[in-house]
Order: C-alpha cells, then sequence, then structure tokens
C-alpha cells in the first residue's frame, strides 16, 4: 500500500473554491492519488458532527441519489469501524458513505458561473501563515477564486505558471513547480506534495454549469460505490483526507494492521510498528494519528475480516484452476 503522507499523486479540479478529485490507481487497484479528496471551503472530504454550522448541501438544487446497500470493503472513520452494509448517496453537491460525508459539498452558484460574471483576482489570504492548514477555508477559496479569475483573463498556456506563482505566493506552501502546461507539483508547509492537475481531460468547456456539475458528483457516487463493491477498504479523517487498500492488499495487511492497534501497545510503539509494516503511514500529527488514538473495533469487523479473506482465497483458487483448464 502507497504511504499516506510523504507523497501523493493527485489530480485536481477547481470549482471556485472547492478541490474535487479525479482518482488514479496502479495496476494492483490501490490508490495513488492525494490523501486529500474534495473539500467543501477547506473543510476535509470526510467530516462527522462539529460544533460549526452545517454546510449548505444544495439538496432542494441537485436532487439526492441513492445506492443500493454495498456488503463489501471496509470503511473507517477517524479510526472508528463503520459496520457494512454501505450506502453511497449523492445528497446535493456531497458525497456519503452511510453518515460520512467523503466528498463536498461545492459551492453553489460557482463564481464566474456566466459568461458575463465579474470574476475578482482575489488577495493571498491575510490571516495564512508557515502552519495553516491546506483546507483552510481561507487556502482552498483563495486556490479556486485565483484560478476561476485567470481562466477569465488569461489563455491556457499562461495559466500554469500564473497558478505556480499563486500557490507561492501562500506562506503555508514550500514550492510550486510548472510540469507541463497542464500540471503542477505543489509542496505545502506540511510536507505533503500534491500533483495538480488544472485541466482534467473529463472537465468540458461548461464545467460551471449546473448538468456538469451534477455529473461530477454522480460519477464521484458511482467510483465509491464501484470501489466497495470491489473490496477497497477507506480509512477516511475528519482533519483531512483518506487512505486506501485494494481488496488484493487488505487480506494481507488488515488482519495484523488491527491487530496491532487492538494490541496492548503503547501509542508510540503502535505508530512504529504500522510504519515499519509500510503500509499505512500514521504520522501521529496528521489524520491518520487517529487509527492509533481513536480506534474502535467491533465483532462485525474480525467476521467480515475472516469471510473476506476465505471469499478471497477461494476466488483466487476457482480463477487459477480455469486458466489452468483453459491452458489444458
Amino acid at each position: 500500500m502507497r504511504r499516506h503522507a510523504r507523497l501523493r499523486t493527485a489530480c485536481f479540479l477547481l470549482l471556485g473554491g472547492v478541490t474535487l478529485t479525479v482518482e488514479l490507481v496502479d495496476a494492483q487497484g490501490n490508490q495513488v492519488q492525494p490523501q486529500q479528496t474534495g473539500m467543501s471551503s477547506g473543510n476535509a472530504s470526510a467530516t462527522g458532527p462539529t460544533s460549526a454550522p452545517a454546510p449548505a448541501l444544495h439538496v432542494e438544487e441537485f436532487g439526492i441519489t441513492d445506492g443500493a446497500p454495498v456488503d463489501r470493503g471496509f470503511v473507517f472513520f477517524d479510526g472508528r469501524y463503520i459496520e457494512a452494509p454501505y450506502a453511497v448517496r449523492r445528497k446535493g453537491l456531497s458525497v456519503f458513505i452511510g453518515d460520512v460525508m467523503v466528498e463536498g459539498p461545492a459551492r453553489w452558484p460557482l463564481p464566474g458561473a456566466g459568461p458575463t460574471s465579474e470574476v475578482v483576482d482575489p488577495e493571498v489570504p491575510p490571516a495564512a501563515d508557515a502552519n495553516t492548514s491546506q483546507f483552510d477555508p481561507a487556502v482552498t477559496e483563495y486556490v479556486g477564486l485565483k484560478l476561476a479569475y485567470l481562466e477569465k483573463h488569461y489563455s491556457r498556456d499562461e495559466i500554469a505558471g500564473r497558478m505556480a506563482e499563486a500557490y507561492r505566493q501562500l506562506p503555508c506552501v514550500r514550492s510550486a513547480v510548472v510540469q507541463d502546461a497542464v500540471n503542477l507539483s505543489v509542496t505545502w508547509s506540511s510536507g505533503n506534495v500534491d500533483r495538480v492537475c488544472l485541466f482534467p481531460p473529463s472537465r468540458g468547456a461548461a464545467w460551471h454549469d449546473k448538468e456538469s456539475l451534477l455529473e461530477v458528483y454522480e460519477r464521484m457516487r458511482e467510483n465509491y460505490e464501484k470501489r466497495l463493491k470491489a473490496g477497497t477498504v477507506f480509512f477516511l479523517f475528519s482533519a483531512g483526507g483518506q487512505t486506501t487498500m485494494s481488496e488484493a492488499t487488505s487480506v494481507v495487511a488488515l488482519p495484523p494492521v488491527v491487530a496491532i492497534l487492538r494490541s496492548g501497545m503503547t501509542r508510540e510503539q503502535k505508530f512504529a510498528a504500522l510504519q515499519a509494516k509500510g503500509w499505512i503511514d500514521v504520522v501521529p500529527e496528521l489524520g491518520p494519528g487517529r487509527l492509533v488514538t481513536d480506534f474502535q473495533a467491533s465483532p462485525q469487523l474480525e467476521e467480515r475480516l475472516n469471510e473476506t479473506i476465505r471469499r478471497y482465497e477461494e476466488e483466487q483458487r476457482k480463477g487459477k484452476e480455469e486458466a489452468t483448464s483453459k491452458g489444458g
């Protein structure tokens, strides 16, 4: 499994202060995209109850899509195992797995939504400093509005360089390097590295309109549902981001990870043991640290782990037998 907070590959679609992720996977089905996914005004993609006002989901304008229950895959939120089955639901401009928001909500209406709409060149957030999170509302607002402004006033050939400079103006950014006319590499003060794709292939010219934005969130919902059906394990964090395992990885990695988390080791020993395994890089000061500090299992977790291993081994055995019979 990829390491969580060292190097992250991302493809971001910036929608007026909202960062939506186009997910990438390797040949084994493991996620090779950012630990951070969709954000709403700087909030992490997976959010739980807080004292802050509930964000607007825009259900009235965009409606709801309910997915069928999925009894495959595993979901952990801030270290707590969420019991299956999982229903992936789009509510307005947000996506939920059960009660956990994993994407959104996007702002609506978006700045610059109309051809004559005025988009003002934003100032660097005055309160931002080296310790400001990349998910701070002021930071995500600044980045989204900056891209919207540049698209109104400059050609695509000019935008990458100007966006890199906009990132470098942020005190919480160590470096921003133009990789090509479409992609940037942004290193944050936290050490996180994002590959920012300014113009994903899926993004059409009418990306500001209601239908296109709805399509983005429908694809997100379908993608989460598809990955759960394939047995993906999601570790979600309210402080921002997610780490995933494919089913092939989880049958080997998840049982010892759970065993470490449930053991009598000290907090520091658990961090060290998980990092030594290399399956999850649980940096204490980042969201994944809650896997250690707040881990909660349930009887269902062990039952489903055993069933997943049994089913996976059976599927592998049948696959080999079929391959052998065809080869013969």
